[in-house]
């Protein structure tokens, strides 16, 4: 038996001792301080209080920051997720000690590939304390049990390396460079592309 099998093994074995929470769930315990909701309309003063306190900092990599301004605005923000058609899309809002402070999204599932493409945005304040390696801890294993997906997709701008150190400790590889039509402050860098496989997790 070779090592990749090996570790296959037992990573599977572990998984299957970890109840991970179902995608569907109105409230996704991550961790004590951690948890997930589905994003609703209802979040949007959380939301624009979170991006007021990072604005700077989240508008680096983040075009549509300069649209959220009001409630107004935060609240269209929502809307153009969650009534978003993509396949297979699902939007959480992220809580940190019963506080607001970001949005996770699976962003789709392709129906032919069965990508599933997620991205997501935190506050400052909690940058740093690992909220989203323990969300994809706790995800990973839902997405390959629940859905249709066989790779998680993570699109990284080339200079965001807090989002290429996420995608590449969570065990996603790097596909490709693309251009990209964002709107964002430094256009011209690439859209790095990691794919992560989700076979181990279908076992």
């Amino acid at each position: 038996m070779d090592t990749t099998h090996k570790e296959i093994i037992v990573l599977s074995t572990l998984l299957n001792h970890h109840r991970s929470p179902r995608l569907d769930c109105e409230h996704i315990p991550i961790t004590d301080a951690i948890t997930l909701r589905h994003l609703a309309l209802g979040h949007a003063e959380g939301l624009l209080d979170a991006v007021e306190r990072s604005r700077p900092q989240l508008a680096t990599f983040l075009g549509w920051v300069e649209q959220v301004i009001n409630v107004s605005g935060a609240r269209q923000y929502i809307r153009d997720r969650i009534d978003a058609p993509s396949p297979g899309a699902r939007w959480y809002a992220i809580f940190h000690q019963q506080t607001f402070c970001g949005v996770f999204g699976i962003k789709s599932i392709a129906p032919r590939s069965h990508i599933a493409e997620v991205g997501y945005w935190l506050s400052s304040e909690v940058q740093g304390k690992r909220v989203i390696p323990q969300v994809l801890t706790a995800l990973i294993p839902a997405l390959a049990q629940e859905t249709n997906a066989d790779i998680v997709e993570f699109r990284c701008l080339e200079h965001n390396q807090a989002s290429i150190r996420v995608a590449t400790r969570a065990g996603a590889k790097w596909i490709k460079s693309v251009d990209h039509q964002m709107d964002v402050h430094d256009a011209a860098q690439k859209l790095n592309i990691y794919h992560l496989a989700l076979k181990p997790w279908k076992i």
